[in-house]
C-alpha cells in the first residue's frame, strides 16, 4: 500500500482487504462493537487516487515508510531490553510468541489479537499517536507483548459476545486487570521523558480518582442492570472504559499499589488466579474510600 500511495497508479489496490493487518482489524472492530474500519480505509485510498497522489494522506504514507525503517533498525536492541522486563512481570516460563504486522489508515493506533494459529500485534504506522517517535512505538509494544503473555494464562470473552449480566461483570473485571497490568508494566519500562497520556493520568491523583469514580459507577449500574440494557452498557464500556482510559488508569493504579504494598510476586500470582484475585489483592492493601471497588 505504501508503494501504491507513492506511485502514479490511478486505482487503489484491490488486495489490501485480504492482508492480515486488515482482516485482523475487521475482527478487532467487530469484537468491540465498532463500525467496519474498511470503509474509512477505502475512503482514504480513493481520496489519494482522486487527488493524483498529491494530498496529505500520500505524504503520510511516504513518512510511514521512513518510520518503518527506523523501527526495524532499532528492533533488536528493543527486544534485548524488553524481554527481560516482560519476563520479570509474568509467571516463570510464560511464552511470548507472535508477529508484529503493520497497517496504514486504520482507526486503532495498535492492538493485539490472540489467535489459534498466531498471536498478532497490529501497528498503524500513520496514527498520529506515534508523533513519528520510535520510543512511543516500542513502549506500546511492551504493553501489547504483555497482553500475549497474560493470554497464555487467561483469556477474556469479547464484550460483544456476552449474554448475561454476570458475564458482562466478569468481562469488565478482566479488562481492568488485563489493560491495567499491561499499562503498568509498560509504564515501568518507559523512558522518563516519554509523554504518554495514560502515564500523565496515572501520575495525577485527581485524574486517578476521577477514573476510579467512573469504574465505581459502571460497576454499580451493572449490578442493577436489566438484560435488555446490555447493548447500551457495552457502548459505555467502550466510551468510559477504553476511550476515557478508565480501565487502563484504574488497573495500572491497582497494579502499582499491589506491588508497592505487597510485592511483585503477589501481583504476578493474580495473572494465574484471575481478575477476582487481582481485585482481592488490591482490596487487601486497604486503599482509601475513594479508591475502593467492592466487587468480591
Amino acid at each position: 500500500m505504501i508503494e501504491w500511495a507513492q506511485s502514479d497508479a490511478s486505482s487503489p489496490p484491490d488486495t489490501w482487504r485480504s492482508m492480515p493487518a486488515y482482516t485482523l482489524t475487521q475482527l478487532w472492530a467487530k469484537s468491540n462493537g465498532l463500525p467496519d474500519p474498511g470503509i474509512e480505509v477505502e475512503r482514504i485510498l480513493n481520496d489519494i487516487a482522486l487527488s493524483g497522489h498529491r494530498n496529505s494522506n500520500e505524504v503520510l504514507a511516504a513518512k510511514a515508510k521512513k518510520f518503518l525503517i527506523s523501527l526495524q533498525d532499532r528492533y533488536q536492541t528493543f527486544t534485548e531490553d524488553a524481554i527481560p522486563h516482560l519476563q520479570a512481570y509474568l509467571p516463570s516460563g510464560t511464552p511470548i510468541t507472535g508477529r508484529i504486522i503493520f497497517a496504514l489508515f486504520i482507526p486503532a493506533y495498535a492492538f493485539t489479537w490472540i489467535g489459534n494459529d498466531a498471536n498478532s500485534i497490529v501497528i498503524n504506522l500513520t496514527a498520529s499517536f506515534w508523533q513519528w517517535n520510535p520510543d512511543r512505538v516500542f513502549n506500546l509494544l511492551v504493553h501489547e507483548m504483555y497482553h500475549i503473555g497474560v493470554a497464555y494464562h487467561q483469556m477474556g470473552e469479547s464484550v460483544t459476545e456476552v449474554s448475561t449480566v454476570e458475564a458482562l461483570l466478569e468481562n469488565v473485571l478482566w479488562q481492568i486487570q488485563n489493560e491495567g497490568l499491561a499499562t503498568y508494566v509498560a509504564y515501568r519500562a518507559r523512558p522518563e521523558e516519554l509523554g504518554i497520556e495514560d502515564y500523565r493520568l496515572l501520575n495525577n491523583s485527581v485524574e486517578v480518582r476521577a477514573r476510579f469514580e467512573m469504574v465505581q459507577c459502571l460497576l454499580t449500574d451493572l449490578r442493577q442492570m436489566d438484560l435488555k440494557r446490555i447493548p447500551e452498557f457495552q457502548k459505555r464500556i467502550w466510551n468510559e472504559g477504553i476511550k476515557s482510559r478508565a480501565f487502563y488508569v484504574v488497573g495500572a493504579s491497582m497494579a502499582r499499589r499491589i506491588e508497592e504494598n505487597k510485592d511483585r510476586s503477589t501481583l504476578i500470582r493474580t495473572i494465574e488466579n484471575g481478575a477476582q484475585s487481582f481485585f482481592a489483592e488490591f482490596s487487601a492493601t486497604s486503599p482509601s474510600s475513594e479508591l475502593r471497588i467492592p466487587v468480591i
